[in-house]
């Protein structure tokens, strides 16, 4: 709260700054709560983590600002790297590991030749990125 009155009301010319600041507290607090999150083995604060970086992540195509999204995505995977960890060592993870390597490779083909005829994911991926700001 005292950040959004800085940034609105007493630091007006320095948004950039404050913007920059109120990112990097967000950042701490969510590396805050995860480490908490791991200290105290609970599934439901992980869980909880990740719904509120899923809102964050659904604002930012919202108030389309890419670091907010850069924070929400970064949260949002590590979460699921740390909520699967059970799965590492069983075969069905293995399989399912399989199947997403065979589905990107065939993204990756089908990417191919569409940027052969000019319209890619990188290029839609750019057109729809690029109106958003840091």
């Amino acid at each position: 709260a005292a950040l959004l009155v800085a940034h609105r009301f007493i630091w007006k010319d320095e948004r950039v700054v404050t913007g920059w600041l109120s990112f990097a507290w967000g950042c701490a607090c969510i590396a805050i709560l995860s480490f908490q999150a791991i200290d105290g083995g609970m599934t439901a604060d992980a869980l909880i983590l990740g719904v509120g970086s899923l809102l964050v992540f659904i604002a930012s195509f919202s108030f389309r600002l890419k670091r907010i999204f850069l924070l929400s995505t970064v949260t949002l995977t590590a979460l699921g790297l740390y909520l699967s960890r059970q799965f590492w060592l069983s075969l069905a993870w293995w399989g399912y590991l399989l199947s997403a390597g065979i589905i990107l490779i065939t993204i990756a083909v089908i990417n191919e030749s569409y940027r052969k005829k000019g319209s890619g994911i990188l290029i839609t991926t750019g057109k729809i990125f690029g109106a958003w700001r840091w």
